[in-house]
């Protein structure tokens, strides 16, 4: 039996079989520390209800990164350069029925940038700081403000985030109770 090429591809759609890249860090989770946080944390995660349980996460956005496979003709040379670092960190979350989602938070380089002149009403809370990465302080300042917004609404809710060292917080808040997610499980068990 000789496969062709065809015939491979023909294979390939017919039992609908993909090429993917392999990302994540799903496999390498230690279930046993899911299991045991899950029994831990579950009796607290139930006393809220769906819509009071919420989850925050920040995330790079490499916005001059260029991309690392192009289209090009035969024989044309296809040369790159050092992929630039230049980023912004956005924080965004929701909450566990996905029904309130929360005013996404970017953080910049830039105290003033340029390309807000002008705008008075922002989709979103900006902060700065000299790496434009999540701090400490940025953080207890944003979760003081979500605290508010919170009491304004007269709602109790869990929060649930990662182990970040930004992260680190021993401030009470009035609505808000703060749970953090064991380190490297975020995959398996953010909601």
């Amino acid at each position: 039996f000789k496969a062709s090429q065809g015939w491979l591809s023909n294979w390939k759609i017919r039992n609908n079989v993909v090429f993917r890249k392999i990302c994540g860090e799903n496999a390498s989770v230690d279930q046993s520390i899911c299991s045991d946080w899950l029994v831990k944390y579950l009796p607290i995660i139930n006393q809220y209800s769906p819509d009071d349980v919420y989850n925050v996460d920040e995330t790079d956005l490499l916005f001059k990164c260029l991309p690392s496979q192009t289209f090009v003709l035969k024989g044309e040379n296809c040369a790159g350069e050092k992929n630039s670092k230049e980023r912004v960190t956005i924080l965004l979350g929701s909450n566990m029925t996905g029904t309130d989602k929360i005013k996404p938070l970017l953080i910049g380089k830039s105290a003033k940038p340029r390309c807000f002149k002008g705008i008075k009403i922002y989709p979103l809370d900006y902060e700065s700081n000299k790496k434009a990465w999540m701090t400490s302080a940025l953080f207890e300042k944003w979760l003081s403000n979500f605290d508010k917004k919170m009491s304004l609404k007269g709602k109790k809710v869990l929060l649930l985030i990662d182990n970040c060292t930004a992260h680190n917080t021993k401030k009470k808040f009035n609505s808000i109770k703060v749970e953090f997610l064991p380190p490297n499980t975020t995959s398996q068990l953010q909601p």
